[in-house]
């Protein structure tokens, strides 16, 4: 769950039309092959039970408020 939900979060970040005007098409494909990645190794770690709900929560606003001033900083 808390994999699927961070990748989620980062696939609908790179569907902001805004990310177009940063990176090319061929760098969100590596992106898209970075978050699968990511998101396997985060399965595992959930999995494991390494990883909690309350603290990725805190985590992915965190993210995504990074990424929204970065990708607003730059248009």
């Amino acid at each position: 769950m808390i994999a699927e939900t961070i990748k989620s979060i980062l696939n609908s970040i790179l569907e902001d039309e805004r990310i177009e005007t940063i990176i090319t098409s061929e760098t969100k494909k590596q992106i898209e092959i970075w978050i699968n990645e990511l998101v396997s190794y985060i399965a595992e770690l959930e999995k494991n039970g390494y990883l909690e709900i309350e603290w990725l929560s805190d985590l992915a606003i965190e993210i995504i408020k990074s990424i929204n001033e970065a990708v607003t900083s730059k248009i």
